[in-house]
């Protein structure tokens, strides 16, 4: 509720108050988006390992699978599918569901949102 603090610091009508209210979520939203997009843009397309970063995330849209079942059909090295799969999920776009050798990954809800800037 800082928003409303300082508003109310301002002394501003409530009519006014609801009008910056509304302007300041949607620009939250703006922001999000754009630094949504600047993420994927960057981790798919400007960095080197992002092909293989985009194969990774095309093959978990189509089914949950764990690290080696990734590495198997995709005929990557386990190690690499384990560092990209850190990368994406410590960027938020994947989620780990299970513990251990046997977890499985799947697309985050962030990843959904903006899939089609990933496959157009």
């Amino acid at each position: 509720m800082a928003m409303y603090g300082l508003l109310a610091r301002i002394n501003l009508s409530p009519k006014i108050w609801v009008k910056s209210y509304k302007l300041a979520i949607w620009v939250a939203l703006w922001l999000e988006d754009r630094d949504a997009r600047r993420l994927i843009q960057f981790l798919f397309y400007a960095t080197r390992g992002g092909q293989t970063r985009l194969a990774i995330v095309k093959a978990l849209n189509e089914r949950p699978m764990n690290a080696n079942e990734i590495a198997k059909s995709l005929g990557l090295d386990y190690k690499t599918v384990k560092h990209h799969l850190e990368v994406l999920m410590r960027h938020g776009l994947l989620e780990r569901v299970g513990d251990g050798y046997g977890c499985v990954y799947i697309p985050s809800q962030l990843l959904k949102r903006y899939w089609s800037l990933i496959e157009p």
